[in-house]
């Protein structure tokens, strides 16, 4: 901390001036850097083999299959019934769990289909801004109407039209529906805002990382100069604040270089953001 150590900065007065900066830097527009791309892969239905389940049990047994830990997730379909599962356990090549028991009839020696059509979204993923499939973008809708529209998920397509935000999975990890589930494999192009979060070390923020480091260290300066009445303090203050608005200058130049829409109002040295100033009025008694 530029401050030193100091008896009256605590380390958590510290966290709290980071946290709080944090927050009012990131409100100021809408940086670019918190944005993200990534490429998802689509897997194509698996269709080997045949499979018999039990009414009353949740275990497939398959024939002729080589089932993998990466069905699990996916759903599996008996061919004939409207009816699908998703697949909570891979036991082996030939055997897979379900999330329920089968209250169907028992069905032997059954052609079927294991197909994903929820994917996981990379771990730092806070909310989805556009999906897009290798042909077309695709809109956003909810999983109440894909359940309206098709509640056995029987349609299926080459390529999908539609997306929905679906429930998080184990991992606590955010997920998308695609409808109608498709034939092929392909990939799904996923736009998405990253998840703000300095609540570790090794955090870094989501912008120009001198943004935070002079906005809290004038933070800082400013309540030690209001406890101590410490002239060095004010005049650090000032010093550090005209830091903070030459890195926010640079940063937003560099921000609208990267994107052509800008969706919130452009920063300056005249506009640093929140109530900056009237939070440093202790600067000028």
């Amino acid at each position: 901390m530029l401050c030193g150590s100091h008896s009256q900065l605590t380390a958590a007065a510290v966290n709290e001036f980071l946290e709080s900066e944090d927050r009012a830097i990131l409100e100021i527009r809408d940086w670019e850097r918190r944005y993200a791309t990534t490429v998802l892969g689509v897997s194509a239905p698996y269709t080997t083999g045949t499979v018999s389940i039990t009414s009353g049990t949740a275990g497939v047994v398959g024939v002729g299959t080589t089932f993998t830990s990466a069905m699990v997730g996916r759903f599996i379909r008996i061919a004939g019934l409207e009816s699908y599962y998703k697949i909570t356990a891979f036991v082996d090549a030939t055997n897979l769990t379900i999330e329920a028991a089968w209250v169907e009839a028992t069905q032997t020696g059954k052609t079927y289909s294991v197909f994903q059509s929820v994917i996981a979204l990379p771990s730092d993923c806070e909310k989805v801004v556009a999906v897009k499939s290798r042909r077309d973008p695709l809109d956003e809708k909810t999983t109440a109407y894909f359940d309206a529209m098709d509640p056995s998920r029987v349609s299926t397509s080459s390529d999908p039209t539609d997306w929905a935000n679906a429930d998080r999975n184990s991992s606590g990890v955010r997920q998308i529906e695609i409808w109608p589930p498709v034939t092929a494999a392909q990939p799904i192009w996923v736009r998405y805002q990253k998840v703000a979060d300095l609540s570790s070390d090794s955090s870094t923020p989501l912008y120009l990382s001198d943004l935070l480091k002079w906005r809290a260290a004038s933070d800082a300066a400013a309540f030690l100069f209001a406890k101590t009445n410490d002239q060095t303090w004010a005049a650090l203050g000032k010093s550090w604040f005209q830091l903070y608005l030459d890195a926010l200058n640079e940063e937003t130049i560099n921000d609208l270089s990267k994107s052509s829409t800008n969706k919130a109002a452009s920063p300056s040295a005249s506009n640093p953001g929140g109530d900056f100033y009237l939070n440093h009025d202790a600067w000028n008694p």
